[in-house]
């Protein structure tokens, strides 16, 4: 005689098999979780729908007409009539769990109450709820619901990716514009600050230089009223060598460095000795040091170029950065493509130099000059 159900543990609104062999004059109860039951030479098989955890007793007789009593249990797993819903901002909606006995809903955000099969969810901005059950055999099983809110705010574009602290141009519409629509901005650095101390930007369009991953929660009022609330990520990705070994370039040098037009680029040098002293301290100095720290402390600053670059006329920034990864890794960078392919050195920052060193450092004594290493 063999009793066995397959599986064990379902969600709500399955079914499970039982299978039993070597009885006659089989009965189930709880019947009314019984959907069908197929007679078979040896016993029965019987599918089950339980709607919560249940303890099911078997009854038969064996071949001497003795009256056998068993019991299984199927367990039933909380589940969500809907895991992902999408709704519109600050519109109510019904939430709804079934399979177990008790519910408690995490977090309480935006909902009615946090505990029973069914809330009311009215929410402002995207969120997970877990929802964690209990069954009567105080068995514990959790289930989530994703919640989308559409908030009819248009971003364009509309999955901004930039390299740190290049230019980028955000703007936002709200798609139910039947009138005039202000914005504000708020930047999920400034969370958990008092009101009077976060930096709000306002209006349709702004402009940015993010030099991390960041996200903007963006208000749209019409007369001063809120009418929806959408969230937008910035995805910032590190610029790498080849992009800062052009946008690093000296603004004034750029057109005879890309050209690599080594006489004009000469007479620009000699005329602007103050730019070549801070190339040559770049290089030395600040390249090199990031170099050796990587090996050791793998720590180091941010470093502001000293110089208008080609990176600030097109970006409209104030400045340029360069993490200390980046500096590290831009040393390797120069000195990998500093070897030529047509002969032309494939690194523009390279060439730029080696002209410095040519002119500064190999052969000094042929320009008059003050010393680079002289205190006046």
């Amino acid at each position: 005689m063999s009793i066995y159900i397959d599986p064990t543990s379902i969600f709500y609104g399955s079914s499970t098999t039982l299978t039993v062999d070597g009885l006659n004059n089989i009965s189930i109860t709880p019947s009314n979780f019984v959907l069908n039951t197929e007679i078979t030479l040896t016993g029965i098989i019987a599918t089950l729908i339980p709607t919560i955890s249940t303890i099911f007793y078997i009854e038969g007789y064996n071949n001497l007409n003795q009256l056998e009593k068993y019991n299984e249990t199927v367990y039933v797993k909380v589940t969500a009539v809907n895991n992902y819903i999408t709704v519109l901002y600050n519109t109510p909606i019904e939430l709804i769990v079934n399979g177990s006995s008790s519910y408690q809903w995490y977090p309480s955000l935006f909902l009615n109450q946090d505990y029973g099969s069914t809330v009311i969810c009215t929410p402002l901005e995207n969120i997970t709820y877990t929802i964690i059950a209990t069954d009567p055999f105080n068995t514990v099983t959790r289930t989530y619901i994703f919640i989308t809110v559409n908030s009819n705010l248009t971003f364009t574009p509309n999955n901004p990716t930039v390299y740190d602290g290049n230019l980028l141009n955000l703007s936002v519409n709200y798609n139910l514009n039947f009138e005039h629509t202000d914005y504000t901005w708020k930047s999920n650095l400034f969370l958990s600050f008092p009101p009077n101390c976060i930096n709000l930007l306002y209006g349709d369009k702004i402009r940015l230089h993010p030099y991390n991953t960041i996200e903007y929660k963006v208000d749209a009022y019409q007369n001063n009223k809120l009418v929806t609330s959408g969230n937008i990520k910035i995805n910032v990705i590190q610029k790498p060598s080849n992009i800062i070994d052009v946008d690093i370039l000296p603004y004034q040098l750029y057109g005879y460095i890309i050209n690599r037009n080594r006489k004009k680029l000469k007479e620009e040098l000699l005329k602007n000795i103050q730019l070549s002293k801070k190339i040559i301290k770049f290089y030395y100095t600040t390249l090199q040091t990031a170099y050796r720290m990587e090996f050791t402390n793998k720590n180091g600053i941010e470093f502001k170029v000293p110089w208008l670059t080609y990176y600030q006329i097109t970006n409209e920034s104030n400045g340029m950065i360069l993490s200390f990864e980046q500096q590290w890794r831009f040393f390797q960078y120069i000195n990998f493509y500093q070897r030529k392919n047509n002969n032309i050195t494939l690194s523009n920052f390279t060439f730029l130099l080696n002209i410095v060193n040519e002119l500064y450092l190999e052969k000094p004594l042929k320009i008059y000059i003050t010393p680079l290493n002289s205190s006046k």
